[in-house]
């Protein structure tokens, strides 16, 4: 991994992990509640593991290598893919907006490696670290 992708990836990590929270205090703001969801049953597999490994196969490597293999430019794969993350993650306006920015980051992150096997597996490491991370301090909170 060269020096760009390393920063690129903690840049990553560090932006989804402060935008996690910042979007649950606007939310309370406007009387949403994402965090509430998340603290009914959190099922700790579902959420580090099961969830980045099936979002990662389908709206990173499904998504993008299907659009590219059919010509469509990497910039509006990275832009469709991230929006259809955001859908499957519209709990709320809010919700969705931060999960379409996340989105958009994993799959930026995913476009950085070279072979599909290196894309798969560092954005897989990338979403279950960020998700581990909001795990973890949400349930110290």
């Amino acid at each position: 991994m060269n020096k760009f992708a390393f920063y690129g990836y903690i840049s990553t990590y560090l932006i989804c992990v402060v935008l996690a929270f910042l979007f649950p205090f606007l939310e309370k703001y406007f009387n949403f509640s994402v965090l509430n969801m998340l603290n009914e049953k959190p099922i700790f597999f579902e959420i580090v593991f099961l969830g980045p490994l099936v979002e990662t196969f389908i709206f990173q490597m499904l998504i993008i290598e299907s659009l590219k293999h059919f010509g469509v430019n990497l910039k509006i794969s990275i832009f469709f893919s991230s929006l259809l993350f955001g859908l499957f993650h519209s709990h709320s306006f809010f919700y969705f907006v931060n999960a379409s920015i996340g989105g958009f980051l994993f799959s930026y992150q995913y476009c950085k490696f070279k072979t599909i096997e290196l894309r798969f597996w560092f954005t897989f490491i990338l979403h279950s670290s960020v998700n581990l991370t909001i795990y973890t301090i949400n349930k110290i909170i």
